[in-house]
């Protein structure tokens, strides 16, 4: 029988958690935003770590991309390490990364303030017995587990380039050779951390993965990769384009395989279809009428949860969009001008219209003229002045 009692440990010597990070309740996993809640949300309350997301994206359409420029963002803002594996080395990052919605700008400002008034709150004079606690500092309070980023604004140059992420051209030569250099460089939970360093999360996006490629190099690939993330403070994130794996609208036997070696999978099906244009995509999503704003751009599918250090997935008691399997919970996404959000799917108002409307005053004289018609009517075992019982 093992005692309820620990052994104390005085403050300055417990382990901190990695910034912006969480404990999952129920599998006392270690989690981290993907940079929308609502995906969070969905997954269980985040992406574990050491875990391997899979989008799989849709055809002529770019919201795959969005999910990887939040992902990309929430790595910035939480000061975690970025390494990005795109077979487009001219990748602009500067102009793809939604920015906070607070001003950066005054970040530098904001610290200068916090620096000057440090000797003020040092020699306050507080009661006796909060002394001896801990002090928090003013930059690990706003550090947030999931920042709230706005799709209209662009993160800094000169941001983008002290995070100093790491950009990978060719998708499976020598990848896992530099993403394992990557892991034994202080993110490995095998190997103890240097004396006066903290703990950060490594975050790792491979977009466009097999780019049409139907060999199974792909999945000796996922398998080691895999292998390797378990035992590491890193996050992965995957974008595959699944509808190049298709013949005759049948996806190939690959695809349920490369499913089943990712830990979490997604599927994002857009309303565009496969033979709309350009500027037809881009109408829908720049219109600014109310009706387009209650719009759903796509579905959301979900193919696998997350259930690391678990034989359940969590999503069905931590989620309040997804709380179960069937056809209960039909998820839909929607892309607005300055976020990207996952609801619960709802089919209009019966009739067309979304919202109420007033009629007319040439609606009511119709109207009132229809009234005047029926109850001068005389029909079968009907009485003049009364409404007719077989009338429907």
């Amino acid at each position: 029988m093992s005692s309820s009692f620990r052994k104390r440990v005085p403050a300055g010597q417990q382990a901190k958690p990695p910034p912006a990070t969480r404990l999952n309740p129920h599998s006392a996993q270690l989690l981290v935003s993907t940079g929308v809640p609502s995906l969070d949300d969905v997954l269980g309350g985040g992406l574990p770590v050491g875990g391997v997301l899979l989008i799989e994206q849709d055809r002529q359409t770019g919201y795959s991309n969005t999910l990887l420029s939040y992902f990309a963002s929430q790595a910035i803002a939480a000061g975690h390490k970025l390494c990005i594996v795109n077979a487009d080395q001219n990748v602009d990052l500067k102009t793809q990364l939604p920015g906070w919605a607070s001003a950066l700008s005054g970040a530098a400002e904001a610290n200068k303030e916090i620096s000057k008034g440090a000797d003020d709150t040092d020699a306050m004079k507080i009661a006796w017995r909060y002394k001896n606690l801990p002090k928090i500092s003013s930059m690990a309070a706003e550090v947030q587990f999931c920042e709230r980023f706005d799709l209209s604004l662009r993160i800094p140059g000169d941001v983008v380039d002290k995070a100093q992420p790491r950009y990978d051209g060719d998708m499976y030569r020598c990848v896992l050779d530099r993403i394992s250099e990557l892991v034994q460089d202080g993110f490995s939970s095998l190997t103890p951390l240097k004396p006066n360093t903290e703990r950060t999360i490594l975050r790792i996006e491979l977009r466009s993965l097999g780019s049409g490629s139907k060999n199974t190099s792909i999945l000796q690939f996922l398998h080691e990769l895999r292998g390797l993330l378990r035992y590491s403070y890193a996050a992965c994130v995957i974008s595959f384009p699944v509808h190049l794996y298709e013949e005759a609208g049948v996806r190939l036997p690959i695809v349920r395989r490369i499913e089943h070696l990712c830990d979490a999978v997604i599927e994002l099906e857009s309303f565009e279809g496969t033979y709309a244009s350009p500027a037809d995509i881009v109408a829908r999503q720049t219109r600014t009428d109310a009706a387009s704003s209650q719009d759903y751009h796509g579905f959301l599918h979900i193919h696998k949860l997350p259930r690391l250090n678990s034989l359940t997935a969590s999503m069905g008691r931590l989620s309040l969009l997804h709380t179960g399997g069937g056809s209960a919970n039909n998820l839909a996404f929607r892309l607005r001008r300055k976020k990207f959000s996952i609801e619960t799917y709802h089919l209009p108002i019966e009739g067309g219209t979304v919202e109420r409307r007033v009629p007319g005053k040439e609606e009511d004289k119709k109207s009132q003229g229809r009234q005047s018609v029926g109850k001068g009517g005389v029909g079968c075992g009907s009485t003049p002045g009364r409404k007719d019982p077989l009338e429907f």
